[in-house]
């Protein structure tokens, strides 16, 4: 049980997080390690901690009484269709709050924690093999949707486990290991991840195709690259760094977006804080850039999937109007034609991919694909 003073310890750090706008993770992770708390302890600390940020507009509004229990059951009991309403509850600004309200049906799945979801390497072992040695021991189960997903419905570190540490499988979520299907990829063809970030996508594709792509990643952040590069190594993945003028046609290339992120926002739980209508025009107007260099290096017939964690038709639907209006060389290519059956008609796939919480607890991801003439 959490006593008084620390519970009021907590509710500054809190505060300070959505007030000088550091990272909660960073804020959270420095507390703990500056405080002897016991295992169980830290686990009660973790979860008000991070429910005090999601409602940080009721924690605000009366610190000393705030309780988690509380703060869903106004979650719950409230009709959450208007800004000022959304503002009260949680981090968002009263503008952008306007916002999310235009691009969602219900927010409120977007409040609760999410899954822990594994994406399991093939080129080490299978996912009946993973799936039978965790049911044994833990709470888990096949993800509904995706093909290589293990969800485990308890807390635990996986991070700890001996099969992570040997690269059997990766932290990540059902929607995202989705994603690498979008791109049709046959044995041989030349696949780029132009931004790769730490490689969480390129180990999927590596996976997916057995290592029979030919896999090249590009970032602008060099650190990135290296971590991409280390967890490679580790899983037996094979992809390389695109250098500068090395290689420009490619048969898929994919584009993982830089976004808003608030399709994620129930793991990112600070996100809301950090959220405003400038911050996503200056995302929209990177987006576009990024496109267009990615663009390039698509051979002509070849396919490009473009991918945000957003559920807001500014970085979506409007995007893609817009890439289409100012190239003549694309041409949409509907998901549903790409996709499985059996995952097509799950998640109601039609044009774009779309995923939401609302559908087997899945981040909201949103994909779009184009043929180059």
């Amino acid at each position: 049980m959490i006593h008084n003073d620390v519970r009021k310890k907590i509710n500054e750090l809190i505060i300070r997080c959505a007030e000088s706008g550091e990272l909660a993770r960073s804020l959270l992770e420095n507390f703990l390690r500056d405080n002897n708390f016991g295992s169980s302890l830290r686990r009660e600390i973790t979860d008000y901690f991070y429910c005090g940020i999601r409602f940080y507009g009721l924690l605000k509004k009366d610190t000393e009484n705030f309780s988690c229990e509380k703060a869903y059951n106004v979650l719950e009991s409230k009709n959450i269709n208007s800004p000022s309403t959304l503002s009260e509850i949680s981090g968002f600004s009263l503008n952008f709050a306007e916002t999310v309200l235009k691009n969602v049906d219900d927010i409120r799945p977007f409040f609760y924690r999410a899954p822990m979801s594994i994406r399991v390497n093939t080129l080490k072992t299978t996912k009946d093999l993973m799936l039978d040695k965790f049911s044994g021991k833990y709470n888990a189960s096949p993800t509904k949707v995706s093909p290589f997903g293990i969800n485990f419905n308890q807390h635990i570190n996986v991070r700890q486990l001996n099969e992570f540490k040997k690269g059997y499988f990766e932290i990540q979520d059902e929607a995202s290991q989705l994603i690498p299907l979008l791109l049709d990829i046959k044995p041989g063809e030349k696949i780029l991840d132009f931004c790769a970030g730490t490689g969480g996508k390129a180990l999927g594709i590596s996976s997916l195709t057995f290592n029979t792509a030919n896999i090249y990643i590009h970032d602008i952040n060099e650190n990135r690259i290296q971590k991409a590069i280390n967890r490679s190594k580790k899983t037996g993945a094979k992809f390389k760094k695109l250098k500068e003028g090395q290689y420009r046609f490619f048969d898929k290339v994919l584009v993982d977006a830089p976004c808003s992120g608030v399709g994620s926002m129930r793991r990112d739980a600070d996100l809301p804080m950090r959220l405003d209508n400038n911050k996503l025009e200056k995302y929209t107007d990177l987006q576009k850039n990024i496109f267009n260099k990615a663009l390039s290096y698509v051979k002509t017939g070849g396919l490009i999937a473009y991918v945000t964690c957003s559920f807001l038709e500014q970085e979506n639907e409007k995007q893609v109007n817009n890439f289409l209006d100012n190239n003549h060389r694309l041409e949409l290519v509907k998901a549903v034609n790409i996709l499985d059956k059996d995952i097509s008609d799950k998640l109601s796939i039609q044009d774009f991919f779309r995923t939401s919480p609302a559908f087997y607890g899945m981040d909201a991801l949103f994909g779009s694909v184009f043929r180059v003439s």
